[in-house]
């Protein structure tokens, strides 16, 4: 994969986490800072997930914001059972919780990437948006010469981030109440091929 595609990818991975922040932080009425900023992006990695990424943007055309912030808080946030849980334990485990043995399998990914949480982040390591930023930061690194181990991309993505991603997809899809939503899964889809192609092709230091 040539550095130039590696760094598209790591975009879209980076404006894939920021649809899964609440809708407010990103559309506001009238601006189309966001699907501005991406359009270019989508387009140049993958044609179905342009495709997508544009039917997408229509949706959000289409819908109120009140409504995709009430979709979005039923599926992710609660405080009724969520419908499309955004955190890898509880798709991962039989039982289905968070903070299990996964959520620390991804968290010392993290540390041997040079990364690490701070004691006092709220944030979890293993929700969909975090590793998703992970992404970006392991496909841009990627291209330097200071790149992470080379075990850790494949490993993320074999153990942790595709079997979740694809399990939250289909439940996006058969659940969410917007079309954004719906199509957002299917984005997560489309996302989880393109990143299961690039796990042989992507060396660990730039020029390898």
């Amino acid at each position: 994969m040539a550095i130039v595609e590696r760094l598209a990818l790591g975009e879209v991975c980076h404006g894939m986490a920021v649809l899964f922040y609440d809708p407010q932080e990103f559309l506001l009425a009238g601006d189309d800072d966001f699907f501005t900023d991406y359009r270019e992006v989508f387009d140049s990695c993958d044609a179905e997930l342009a495709a997508a990424f544009h039917m997408l943007e229509e949706a959000a055309r289409q819908l109120d914001l009140t409504r995709l912030r009430v979709d979005y808080a039923a599926l992710f946030v609660g405080p009724a059972e969520l419908r499309a849980c955004p955190y890898g334990s509880v798709h991962l485990e039989k039982g289905h919780q968070l903070y299990g043995e996964t959520t620390s399998g991804v968290a010392k990914l993290y540390a041997q990437a040079g990364l690490q949480m701070g004691a006092d982040s709220t944030t979890v390591p293993d929700h969909i948006a975090v590793e998703l930023e992970f992404l970006h930061f392991l496909l841009h690194r990627s291209a330097s010469a200071d790149a992470p181990p080379a075990h850790i991309y494949p490993t993320f993505l074999q153990h942790f981030f595709l079997p979740f991603a694809q399990s939250l997809a289909d439940l996006l899809i058969s659940r969410a109440e917007t079309d954004f939503y719906r199509q957002l899964g299917r984005m997560v889809q489309r996302l989880t091929v393109v990143l299961a192609g690039s796990v042989d092709s992507l060396p660990a230091r730039a020029g390898d």
